[in-house]
């Protein structure tokens, strides 16, 4: 089961989302807050496949919330959905510019909200399942290597493999 993390103030929205999630297979944790939701994620052992978030909320808002999950290395490639009331123009423009993976606006259309999670969570299954086939690849070749360039000149480099498949994607 795919896990989602939700985050909003109001506990009837948390409370609803928590139902209608559930119902579609997921599952769910909750928190009021971005600095709960950073104390949450803390005692997680896995990272949730993603996070739906309000913007406005107490102590720390779903801004400061998305920099913090954005800048931590272990839940940097979490997928951030910004589901919230703020709903002008500039507003769904500056969460995108942030780098959300997508801005819904609330009062929202429970259909377009489970279309966005499902296709989202399933393009982050097909990406880590060819992420996996590539490093079984690379890890199954016995290849002894006999450096080009000495030691200590080795450090800065690093080997970049990039794959394209025009169906798939990267």
């Amino acid at each position: 089961k795919p896990l989602l993390l939700v985050v909003d103030d109001n506990k009837d929205i948390i409370f609803n989302l928590k139902i209608l999630l559930e119902k579609r297979g997921y599952e769910v944790i909750t928190s009021t807050s971005g600095d709960k939701a950073l104390k949450t994620l803390s005692t997680l052992s896995n990272a949730p496949d993603m996070i739906i978030s309000d913007i406005m909320m107490p102590n720390m808002d779903g801004y400061d919330f998305f920099n913090a999950i954005s800048t931590h290395s272990k839940w940097n490639q979490i997928t951030f959905l910004f589901l919230t009331a703020k709903s002008t123009p500039e507003d769904i423009r500056l969460g995108k510019m942030l780098g959300a993976d997508d801005y819904i606006t609330k009062p929202f259309n429970e259909e377009d909200l489970i279309a966005s999670v499902s296709g989202k969570i399933s393009r982050k299954r097909k990406s880590e399942l060819i992420n996996d086939k590539v490093k079984d690849l690379l890890t199954s070749y016995q290849i002894e290597m006999q450096p080009s360039i000495t030691e200590e000149d080795q450090l800065p480099f690093c080997l970049l493999v990039v794959f394209w498949d025009d169906i798939e994607g990267p």
